[in-house]
């Protein structure tokens, strides 16, 4: 079988989905991919019983909440989304010299930041951000819609955290600074900042209630447990193979 094409795709390296790929990829004639979004499970808690629970407000959570909003107080907004339009400035490392002279330059890291800045200036200062889009973006796809993103872009999405910052840290038709990514610089625009429907987080709201109830139960019983080692050696002579 082709090493491209699988049998079973399973989303999510969980408890489950860890033993169902195991059990389906006991037969030799299946192919198993198995897509996990997380990171490496090096931290001690990963591996202790119940460590989980430790974890739901760090390490374990793609976290729902914007950053702190500074023109409501240094509020922070649960379950927000943004539409954003966006301006692209491409660079490359090292851009080979054009053959055609009619050709579009291609900048280097220092031109692209030096003509973002001067964009922004402009911006800033009262020029058309859309008119700006359409001639100087280098992301065809946004460019075409005017600048939209296309998608609401929401805390939980997928993108580097700096994006989103930059993003969740705007007020309305606020422009960000220019946002650095490995082939360009991007600006946004943030068009408009709404709470996503009730229906879309209702089952988030409903685990994290659960959840909530469960630590205060975990911690409760934690305190409520006295452990006492009665004989240390055993685990002297365990960890030295006696």
């Amino acid at each position: 079988m082709s090493a491209n094409r699988y049998d079973y795709i399973i989303a999510g390296g969980g408890s489950a989905g860890c033993v169902l790929a195991r059990r389906l990829s006991d037969d030799p004639d299946i192919n198993v991919l198995l897509i996990e979004a997380g990171g490496p499970d090096l931290h001690p808690l990963f591996h202790m019983p119940a460590g989980f629970a430790k974890m739901t407000k760090g390490i374990g959570s793609w976290g729902w909440s914007t950053v702190p909003q500074k023109h409501l107080k240094d509020r922070v907004l649960r379950y927000t989304q943004a539409k954003v339009k966006v301006l692209f400035v491409s660079f490359k490392a090292n851009p080979v010299p054009q053959a055609d002279p009619k050709a579009k330059k291609i900048l280097t890291e220092s031109e692209a930041r030096a003509k973002v800045d001067k964009l922004l200036a402009d911006i800033r200062g009262g020029a058309d951000f859309v008119k700006f889009v359409k001639e100087n973006s280098d992301d065809a796809e946004s460019a075409g819609r005017e600048g939209d993103w296309g998608d609401l872009i929401r805390r939980s999405d997928k993108l580097p955290d700096n994006i989103k910052a930059a993003i969740f840290s705007l007020k309305p038709k606020q422009v960000s600074d220019p946002v650095r990514v490995s082939t360009g610089f991007y600006l946004f625009r943030l068009e408009e900042l709404t709470a996503q429907p009730f229906e879309q987080v209702r089952d988030d709201i409903w685990i994290e209630i659960r959840q909530g109830h469960f630590n205060k139960w975990l911690e409760n019983t934690q305190k409520d447990i006295q452990v006492k080692i009665e004989n240390p050696e055993f685990f002297i002579n365990a960890a030295a193979g006696k």
